[in-house]
């Protein structure tokens, strides 16, 4: 596509321990990046329920200079909260940060809320 070699990170909020190695989500992300012209920087996975607030990792992702974009397998990935991800968005958006979803529901959740980044 029109992408090329932009440079993400890749962040999965999982909620048990079983879902910390589940490889079909890194494989997923891995093959969005692949076919859309981006580089995985890093590859973040971390347990923790998905109501609690943004998680300082997610924050330190949010505010990192070396890293434009943020991929997701889906929006449940970083909150199942809707005031935690309306939060994430414009963090996201005063850091100049792109999240993008390998599904599509973080990009359907902006034009639910009319939120553009």
């Amino acid at each position: 596509m029109g992408k090329q070699n932009i440079r993400v990170a890749c962040y999965c909020r999982v909620g048990n321990a079983e879902q910390l190695n589940d490889r079909c989500e890194h494989q997923k992300s891995n093959e969005y990046a692949d076919n859309n012209g981006y580089i995985i920087s890093q590859m973040i996975c971390e347990h923790r329920s998905g109501i609690k607030p943004c998680s300082d990792i997610l924050k330190r992702i949010l505010q990192d200079t070396h890293t434009r974009h943020i991929l997701v397998p889906t929006i449940s990935s970083l909150s199942r909260s809707i005031d935690t991800q309306l939060e994430i968005m414009k963090q996201a958006k005063y850091h100049n940060k792109k999240i993008i979803s390998t599904d599509g529901s973080y990009e359907n959740f902006q034009r639910q809320f009319r939120y553009t980044e």
